[in-house]
């Protein structure tokens, strides 16, 4: 046999071998993937809670701007419609998170 033929048998052969060694996850795999999903989380609390903070800041400004230099109709009235808009954004995300966790969880199911 050839050297080229005997590299793809071997090449073969071991591709094989670890498809067929990745099928089950053992312990330390699904110790890793808990670690994942905990990091996950605790980023995305720290990614809220910066969120939140950075809201309440500019809420704090705007209501001391506000003291200051009271808003007009028009203003509160854009002040609202922005609200409104923010509000439909975020419960867009909301849908399409809650709709992505139920992807997982369905597919996480199958398998």
């Amino acid at each position: 046999m050839s050297s080229l033929l005997k590299m793809w048998i071997s090449v073969i052969f071991v591709s094989m071998i670890l498809l067929v060694g990745c099928s089950d996850p053992g312990p330390a795999e699904e110790a890793g993937e808990d670690i994942d999903e905990t990091a996950q989380e605790t980023e995305e609390a720290i990614d809220d809670a910066v969120q939140e903070a950075e809201e309440a800041i500019d809420e704090a400004a705007r209501e001391a701007e506000d003291t200051i230099d009271p808003p007009g109709p028009g203003e509160r009235t854009g002040r609202a419609i922005d609200e409104a808009a923010e509000d439909a954004d975020e419960a867009i995300d909301e849908a399409v998170e809650d709709a992505e966790e139920r992807i997982d969880e369905a597919t996480d199911n199958r398998n």
